[in-house]
């Protein structure tokens, strides 16, 4: 289940939710709205909050491209260089 979808059935408001986990509201937005993924220890803060209903799998974007590597890019410029 994804996060928003989590605070939303539970009716749990983002200001709610970094109040009881210690998670700066800042972040709380960007990670219900897919702006960013937690770190492994928000991550797994969410998980114990939300007893297990987002787990840490739930955090993978698999509709979505794969990034491109730092040595991909690299080469990419490198090659626009030229």
């Amino acid at each position: 289940m994804t996060f928003n979808k989590f605070l939303n059935l539970n009716r749990i408001s983002k200001k709610e939710f970094s109040k009881i986990s210690g998670i700066p509201l800042r972040q709380v937005f960007r990670y219900a709205n897919r702006e960013a993924d937690p770190n492994m220890i928000n991550a797994l803060k969410i998980k114990v909050y939300t007893e297990g209903k987002v787990d840490l799998e739930d955090w993978i974007h698999e509709d979505e491209e794969p990034r491109p590597s730092l040595q991909s890019l690299r080469t990419k410029f490198d090659s626009n260089l030229r």
